[in-house]
């Protein structure tokens, strides 16, 4: 659907998403109320079932959208209070990459604050169903699941996702947590918001920006090679690795025939005749 420019609808939406990603109104309430705005509405009743074709148009379309976090990054992240003040700042690094024949997209992040460090796994998908992406996210510091379904506003390049089933504590205190995905070029800005019971909700902002790290090397056929270590070889004048190469030769045939007369020495001394060893003796004189 088209929207106008005065579009009361759309008109709203701006706001509210620039409100959700400052983190100055309520996490999840700004999530929501963006959702309710922007968000893809229920086919109306009568709707034409879509064809195969559509479903598989529509998923293609979504998966380009995902393709933008492709690639390793650099995280440079900073913790905030209910009050909005600023509480720890950390770094990290993250890998997203498409996996399961390019039907999800799986990320695996790690955080570092002083000494600790926080790994999280999260999965990314679309329902054609639905007209939902779907996010998976299971870190270290929660024995739960946080299942999420979001929406993509390509007004502000941005993904925004909302809890999609309860995540209350362990002791049954409701929970909620919001994520917004901002894409600028080399760049993601990420906004997640968590809230307990009544309480006000805390923010964590993450910037992502394309790693400096080198990949690992690899050999021309994909493998690892093992190492960072490149050995170059130069090319010497071929007449004196000529000559290297017959010295080496000398060496190794003199060395050989000093080790068959000592050998030849040892066998005379043990079997008692003070010569050569007879044919049929071993090593220390026995019989083979």
């Amino acid at each position: 659907m088209k929207h106008d420019a005065t579009d009361p609808t759309r008109a709203q939406a701006a706001p509210r998403l620039r409100t959700f990603i400052a983190g100055a109104a309520a996490g999840i309430a700004a999530a929501a109320a963006l959702g309710l705005a922007v968000g893809n509405a229920a086919p109306p009743a009568g709707r034409p079932k879509p064809t195969p074709g559509q479903v598989t148009l529509e998923t293609r379309q979504a998966m380009e959208v995902l393709n933008q976090f492709v690639g390793r990054w650099d995280i440079a992240g900073q913790s905030l209070d209910e009050s909005g003040a600023p509480v720890a700042q950390f770094t990290g690094n993250a890998h997203y990459g498409f996996v399961l024949a390019d039907n999800f997209l799986m990320g695996e992040m790690t955080l570092l604050n002083g000494d600790y460090v926080l790994e999280q796994v999260e999965y990314v998908g679309y329902s054609p169903g639905l007209h939902k992406y779907t996010h998976i996210m299971l870190t270290e510091l929660d024995k739960s699941m946080i299942y999420q379904h979001g929406d993509w506003v390509p007004e502000a390049s941005t993904m925004v996702f909302g809890l999609a089933a309860p995540l209350d504590t362990p002791r049954g205190t409701p929970r909620n947590v919001g994520l917004a995905y901002s894409f600028g070029r080399d760049r993601i800005d990420c906004t997640m918001t968590m809230q307990s019971g009544t309480k006000a909700p805390r923010t964590v902002k993450m910037t992502f920006t394309r790693s400096t790290q080198p990949a690992a090397p690899t050999g021309p056929d994909g493998m690892p090679t093992g190492g960072n270590v490149r050995v170059v070889q130069r090319q010497g004048d071929p007449a004196q690795m000529r000559a290297q190469m017959q010295e080496a030769m000398s060496q190794m045939a003199a060395q050989k025939q000093a080790v068959m007369q000592y050998m030849n020495q040892m066998g005379g001394r043990l079997d008692g005749t003070g010569g050569p060893a007879p044919a049929d003796a071993g090593l220390w004189g026995g019989p083979n």
